[in-house]
């Protein structure tokens, strides 16, 4: 068996291999701007650790002990014990 090496001799069934492009001769600049990420440094510092509607609403909902729902709770067992399932064969 005799194996052609030579790609620019068409390729299989007449297919031409891609021209390579020419290397980009443009230069990244020399210094960067750093404005854009100290805003958001400063933005970052200036955020609360948390939200406190957020966290009074958790804790309004982890003291309803009808929260989550039976449904609720049914419908995830559910689901769960299909993806379980899933898994098993």
């Amino acid at each position: 068996m005799e194996i052609n090496t030579n790609f620019g001799a068409g390729g299989v069934g007449g297919t031409v291999p891609p021209k390579r492009l020419a290397a980009a001769t443009s230069k990244a600049p020399e210094t960067a701007s750093f404005a854009g990420s100290t805003a958001l440094e400063s933005a970052l510092k200036n955020t609360l650790d948390s939200r406190p509607e957020a966290v009074e609403r958790a804790r309004a909902l982890i003291s309803d002990a009808a929260y989550p729902s039976s449904e609720t709770i049914t419908k995830i067992s559910r689901l769960l014990a299909g993806k379980a399932g899933a898994g098993t064969e």
